[in-house]
């Protein structure tokens, strides 16, 4: 990891090589509106905090810029598809490293089945109150429950 990085989700140095190629370039241009963009390692790191951690965009760390602004690139890419296409090219280049197609051939279905409960064991809250085949209650007495609805 660089000095830079503060967090264990910072993005390291090699990561960071083959990221920015994949990532929307600024359009802010020096003298125009707005404000200057922010460094997108910062922003990487942000995103990639808040995305681990499950934070609230409000509890961001200061390390990693303003939250609003944190939050406002992470709308604008999910929306361009940018994190569809980052993650696309990522796996492509990972399934070429060992000279497998970029794409997968075949895939594999676990059919592993779980068990529930049996049909003559009564489960539920009140297995008194029943419901019909159209979802409709149905009671086989007079239920309290039952004369509510």
């Amino acid at each position: 990891m660089s000095a830079a990085c503060q967090y264990a989700t910072d993005v390291t140095d090699a990561s960071w090589e083959v990221l920015p190629p994949l990532l929307p370039t600024p359009t802010w241009t020096p003298g125009g509106r707005g404000r200057p963009p922010r460094p997108l390692r910062q922003v990487v790191n942000g995103l990639l905090y808040v995305n681990k951690t499950g934070c609230q965009w409000r509890m961001l760390p200061k390390e990693c810029g303003p939250w609003e602004t944190v939050y406002g690139y992470f709308r604008r890419w999910r929306r361009a598809g940018v994190w569809e296409r980052v993650m696309t090219e990522l796996r492509q280049g990972e399934r070429r490293c060992p000279g497998r197609l970029a794409a997968p051939s075949a895939g594999a279905i676990d059919s592993q089945s779980v068990k529930t409960a049996t049909p003559s064991t009564d489960v539920g809250f009140m297995p008194d109150v029943m419901y019909s085949s159209c979802g409709q209650l149905s009671s086989p007495g007079r239920s309290p429950i039952y004369e509510a609805y």
